[in-house]
């Protein structure tokens, strides 16, 4: 049932109908929940084989344990991603934009001036700003 319901997917999300559903989901205030949980999803196994490598023994099969031991895991794996995201992954994605899209963005209207363009220096500034709010939704 899984497999006719993964398959019939790409029919499903271009019928016009289903447009709402799908603009609520590509909405840019998902990507930070998107980017934390995925790095949760990366990080919780860590988490887990450090505590099973570092024991002295066993745990006996208890439901206490086992509850509290899911939610340390999906905290730890949550603070840890939401540090990283902070720490490493917004200055870096900061420093690309600030340093690699804007020497695109004076390239390109140093080229309209070098090689004499047709397209005009607002038509150029109007492509690139385009582009950037492009990229913004991925």
């Amino acid at each position: 049932m899984f497999g006719i319901a993964f398959a019939a997917m790409p029919f499903v999300l271009h019928n016009p109908s289903f447009q709402p559903m799908i603009d609520v989901l590509e909405h840019s205030f998902w990507y930070p929940f998107a980017r934390l949980s995925y790095g949760a999803y990366l990080s919780h196994c860590v988490f887990m084989l450090f505590r099973a490598y570092n024991a002295e023994r066993g745990t006996w099969a208890c439901q206490l344990d086992a509850f509290l031991f899911f939610f340390a895991y999906l905290t730890f794996s949550y603070l840890f991603s939401f540090l990283v995201t902070v720490m490493i992954e917004i200055p870096c994605h900061n420093l690309y934009n600030e340093f690699y899209l804007k020497t695109k963005e004076v390239s390109r209207l140093d080229s309209y001036y070098t090689r004499g363009n047709t397209t005009t220096p607002q038509m150029a500034v109007s492509t690139i700003v385009e582009r950037q709010r492009v990229r913004k939704q991925f």
